[in-house]
């Protein structure tokens, strides 16, 4: 299954940025990439399911590539894969909600803690690691599916 996305894995634990074009997913992925995270995939993730988890890879004709808007095609390192705990959906408006609401969405079957969140902020990268550690403890109240 082919998501249209950016991926990037921290500590070992692949996170999905989901949006429409500019909403910031290369661009939060390249600030992450500036503090330790490795890129899986730029644009479009590849998924798969092995047991009960999911893993993300980048599809070959674009592994090692990332796009950074206002400069271009740029070659990077590609980690091969990670596995799927968290989805960040980007908001258009970079505008989060004080609280927000946490959901569940699905891939090939497993659920998967999802937010929105406001990419261009000023400390996105720390709130992604802090999303990152409220999914793996599993000390969020989900209110419903996407």
């Amino acid at each position: 299954m082919k998501v249209h996305g950016t991926s990037v894995s921290i500590d070992g634990d692949g996170v999905l940025f989901r949006g429409p074009p500019g909403s910031g997913k290369s661009d939060l992925a390249l600030r992450m990439i500036n503090f330790g995270a490795q890129l899986v995939s730029d644009d479009q993730v590849c998924m798969t399911r092995r047991n009960n988890n999911i893993f993300m890879s980048s599809p070959p004709t674009i592994r090692n590539s990332m796009e950074v808007r206002g400069i271009g095609i740029v070659n990077t390192i590609a980690q091969k894969e990670a596995p799927l705990i968290l989805v960040l959906n980007m908001l258009p408006n970079n505008v989060a909600s004080r609280m927000p609401s946490w959901r569940l969405c699905t891939f090939l079957d497993i659920k998967i803690p999802a937010i929105e969140f406001a990419p261009f902020e000023i400390s996105a990268h720390l709130k992604v690691k802090l999303a990152i550690s409220l999914a793996r403890e599993n000390g969020i109240e989900m209110d419903g599916y996407e």
